[in-house]
């Protein structure tokens, strides 16, 4: 049994779909496992493209092989074993939050988890569930930490609910505003292709 898997993620501003040939091409990789696709609901002209990989070696094999030369952005993630169930399952929900930490300190990967449990445990209203991965270095992008959650929801109006409810949300968001310096977050409704 894998010690982890790998996820991609790749953003595209303007481009409208994934084309069956750009399909072919990606599951044509070694260590192929699935993609999905998506928009950012913030920023609809933004696509995602997210391919899941059997190895951390095999997701930067498909990187390096820079099939997609129009993407804006592309970050690899190596998501453990112990997260991987719930990783699948926040992806596949209806919809996704991608919350994404830069220059992450030691003890923010533990507090992420933490984060992570609490919401798990006292579940808000249409939470599906989240997991992590942490960043994986690519050639030429510095050695920024990264860490990425997926938190799947029933909508982005059910996360809205859950932030500006009390809660569990709120009383553990001071969890991942600490040992990081930045974040981006989006959200994303997933497709299997």
């Amino acid at each position: 049994m894998a010690e982890s898997i790998a996820v991609v993620f790749q953003t595209f501003p303007g481009r409208e779909q994934l084309d069956p040939q750009n399909a072919k091409s990606i599951a044509e990789v070694d260590g192929y496992r699935s993609t999905l696709v998506g928009r950012k609901l913030e920023d609809p002209g933004t696509f995602v493209l997210y391919t899941e990989w059997n190895t951390t070696e095999a997701a930067l094999n498909y990187v390096n092989k820079k099939l997609f030369p129009d993407a804006d952005k592309t970050f690899v993630f190596a998501i453990s074993q112990s997260q991987l169930q719930r990783w699948s399952d926040a992806v596949r929900s209806p919809t996704t939050e991608i919350f994404t930490a830069f220059g992450t300190e030691d003890g923010f990967t533990d507090n992420l988890g933490t984060f992570l449990n609490a919401l798990d445990k006292d579940r808000p209203e249409g939470f599906h569930g989240g997991a992590f991965g942490t960043g994986v270095p690519l050639e030429g992008e510095g050695d920024d930490k990264l860490a990425r959650a997926a938190l799947g929801w029933e909508s982005r109006d059910a996360h809205a609910k859950a932030k500006e409810n009390p809660g569990v949300l709120q009383d553990n968001i001071h969890l991942v505003r600490a040992l990081r310096r930045d974040v981006d977050l989006f959200h994303v409704q997933f497709t299997s292709v």
